[in-house]
């Protein structure tokens, strides 16, 4: 299918990583819907696109079925279909277990696991319909080895990103949907900036290409995933770390 008739559900797309995919993917000819709890603020780019009808900003509350169900909805009688859906929407905590309460590890695993399950719920029946679909799922090197600053909840919601794929992926794959998983590491976002600068600065020299990742590195990984090059990948976790995870 051309780009230019893929209509690309992307959550958390209207700041960071979301924000820069979301221009991209637009550059790519695609249409765009962002589910975000927060839709002000929209970037020039964003706003000329939402007026000439190539792009959608619905607030919605991913932890919330409901209002996802909504949005969904509403992206069908806009555009006409769902071909493609990025869970990118997500929250950091740096907390020690030490420091963590009940109510924070239910946030990140709000935010960061059950929210993807729930968007994936609402729009993989209509992949199903059509008998074609790919799914990507922004996780984190935090879901694949130890942090020394990311908390229990974050390397555990993200991991659950990561197991999560990998299972639906093999379910789906008879409808024709694929389902892949980027697990980048520490990238130049609005989300790090309540990383401590030694931490950044300490964490960049422990990455063999010498530098943190880009906004852009996820969008091309993200890119490929969903564009007929990748058509026989699914199951699978990219990752994007400089080096660090070299064996």
């Amino acid at each position: 299918m051309k780009d230019n008739k893929r209509v690309c559900v992307v959550t958390g797309g209207n700041r960071g990583i979301g924000l820069f995919l979301s221009e991209y993917l637009l550059k790519k000819d695609y249409k765009i819907a962002i589910l975000d709890i927060n839709t002000e603020n929209f970037s020039e780019k964003l706003k000329k696109d939402i007026k000439a009808k190539n792009a959608l900003a619905l607030k919605t509350d991913i932890t919330k079925y409901s209002e996802i169900i909504i949005s969904v909805k509403k992206i069908i009688e806009k555009f006409g279909a769902i071909t493609d859906l990025v869970n990118n929407a997500g929250v950091l905590s740096i907390k020690p277990f030490f420091d963590e309460t009940e109510e924070d590890w239910r946030t990140l695993i709000e935010v960061n696991l059950n929210g993807v399950f729930l968007c994936c719920k609402a729009v993989v029946p209509i992949m199903v319909k059509n008998k074609s679909g790919r799914i990507v799922n922004i996780s984190s090197i935090s879901g694949l080895k130890g942090s020394i600053y990311s908390s229990s909840a974050y390397c555990a919601s993200k991991a659950g990103v990561i197991g999560f794929s990998r299972c639906l992926a093999a379910q789906v794959a008879k409808y024709n949907i694929r389902v892949n998983c980027i697990a980048p590491c520490t990238t130049e976002s609005p989300m790090i900036s309540i990383l401590d600068k030694k931490v950044k600065e300490d964490y960049i020299k422990s990455v063999p290409l010498g530098r943190i990742a880009k906004p852009s590195d996820i969008a091309h990984a993200v890119h490929f995933l969903l564009c007929d090059n990748s058509d026989f990948i699914t199951g699978e976790t990219i990752n994007l770390n400089g080096g660090l995870l070299m064996k």
